[in-house]
């Protein structure tokens, strides 16, 4: 605390008084300007410096205050101890190496109490990491939901998205063959997208654009049909109701003779039917307990955007009752088995 005085060089203006306080560090917050959660480049550089601000309980920038950056292991920052200009700003240049954390903090202070910033390793796509989103099946096929495994796929984004799918979200694109795919969800582990229909069988060029800048490539095959029933991970229980319900098999087996409802998706191919849906063009074979079921629809689940299919059978009269296995065909390839519960 301190007194200021202003005394005029004549008597034409008053003597002015002002009491200045001087904040000591704990006093003061650091904010992060830019440079949070920025992707390591093969040098392991960054391409822009971290910069920070200093300000006092009021919110007002505050200069001439030092502020210290420690890299961990690693990684090496310049300055370590820098100086908030006169808005109140600081920068640091952070090579962060292999390491992604940097504390930022005002001297005199915790480091704990200052500011924790990180850097996102290179955008990498996983070698197995394409796969069919219900099964979890390397590959992908035409108009199917699937999944991409990796680091840094989003660019530090996380986004969800509701239907009609888009095709950039969170600022993050797939590229199948060059074609922009429609997205459902994106984070930097883990992205599901909607093969797009008209993708002809074989291998396919897949590319992630992120906002930040970054992209990752990788081949994957495409086949016709991909087909993979969407199950409880815990149970594996498929994702199978019964039909006008919204009660699974699991909380209420289906009797025999009842039909039910079997999501799934990577069943190709549709065309619109008599009645106005979109039926897939080659009608699949379901078994519950090796015996065959009666096949009524098999087509895009209405009012989801895309991507997710549903099949109508009836359970079969001489199905055994309890916990069955369900498994689903068609074009000579066979889904992920799944449970069901009959009654």
């Amino acid at each position: 605390m301190g007194d200021l005085t202003a005394t005029p060089s004549d008597n034409t203006y008053d003597t002015a008084y002002a009491r200045i306080q001087s904040l000591q560090p704990a006093a003061l917050t650091l904010s992060t300007v830019s440079g949070n959660k920025q992707v390591i480049a093969a040098n392991g550089s960054l391409p822009q410096p971290v910069v920070v601000r200093a300000a006092d309980i009021n919110n007002l920038f505050y200069p001439g205050a030092r502020v210290q950056a420690v890299a961990n292991a690693g990684g090496s920052v310049t300055p370590e101890v820098g100086i908030t200009d006169a808005t109140g700003h600081v920068s640091f240049q952070w090579t962060p190496g292999s390491a992604g954390q940097l504390h930022v903090f005002l001297e005199g202070t915790s480091p704990a109490s200052g500011l924790g910033i990180t850097a996102l390793p290179p955008t990498s796509i996983n070698s197995a990491g394409i796969v069919n989103a219900a099964s979890f099946v390397t590959g992908i096929s035409p108009g199917g939901l699937a999944t991409i495994y990796g680091t840094t796929l989003a660019g530090g984004a996380v986004a969800w998205a509701n239907a009609p799918w888009p095709i950039d979200l969170g600022n993050v694109q797939v590229l199948v063959n060059n074609e922009p795919s429609q997205l459902l969800y994106v984070s930097d582990g883990q992205i599901n997208f909607m093969v797009p229909g008209d993708l002809v069988p074989g291998t396919a060029t897949l590319t992630i654009l992120t906002g930040a800048g970054t992209s990752a490539s990788i081949e994957v095959p495409v086949s016709a049909t991909a087909p993979g029933i969407f199950f409880d991970a815990a149970s594996n229980f498929g994702a199978i109701l019964n039909a006008g319900t919204s009660q699974t098999t699991q909380q209420k087996p289906a009797a025999r003779g009842q039909f039910i409802e079997i999501y799934c998706t990577g069943l190709g191919a549709v065309k619109q039917d008599s009645t106005g849906l979109s039926a897939t063009v080659v009608r699949p074979q379901v078994s519950i307990a090796n015996i065959p079921a009666a096949v009524k629809f098999s087509g895009l689940a209405p009012l989801f955007g895309g991507g997710l299919y549903q099949v109508n059978v009836q359970v079969p009269q001489d199905a055994p009752a309890g916990t069955q296995p369900l498994i689903l065909n068609i074009n000579g390839v066979a889904s992920n088995t799944v449970k069901v519960a009959v009654k």
